[in-house]
């Protein structure tokens, strides 16, 4: 079920990062040095079936990324890291399995995922392998409508 909020309050529940989050979750964990602990949200946006191309995915994923860290929210989306460094690094930038052992550390890392609902993003497996991830750990799930720029919690 999706949650309505205010993008604005969503945006800084998200900046707030880990300690907020572990906070608002009752943990038991220190919170005292909460830029240590503050992390990072892991980006998913479509990227093989996106119907205009890898490279204009890559484009849209950079934007989607940019439009968060512009509002305070630290971020890091496999698809901008990737789509570089298999164009100038000589990998398959479509071999799913390689990129999913690649990015299986980052996603545990992670505080949680924000869903960039780019056209196609029903369409992926990526997307929904992750998402179950972050949901089977408990970890918060974020639907960013795009390009719009609106949010919704899971």
């Amino acid at each position: 079920m999706m949650q309505e909020i205010d993008t604005l309050d969503l945006l800084d529940w998200m900046a707030r990062g880990l300690a907020y989050w572990m906070e608002s979750r009752e943990s038991s964990v220190e919170l005292a040095d909460a830029d240590a602990r503050r992390g990072y949200w892991y980006v998913a946006t479509p990227y093989t079936l996106y119907p205009y191309g890898v490279e204009a995915a890559f484009k849209e994923a950079c934007r989607a990324a940019a439009w968060l860290i512009l509002h305070g929210v630290s971020v890091l989306c496999p698809i901008v890291e990737g789509h570089p460094i298999a164009q100038h690094g000589g990998l398959d930038p479509l071999d799913q399995d390689a990129w999913w052992h690649n990015n299986r550390p980052k996603i545990e890392a992670a505080i949680g995922i924000v869903i960039c609902k780019m056209e196609s993003w029903r369409d992926s497996a990526g997307i929904l392998w992750e998402r179950d991830l972050f949901r089977d750990a408990g970890k918060p799930v974020v639907y960013l409508e795009w390009p719009e720029g609106r949010l919704t919690k899971e």
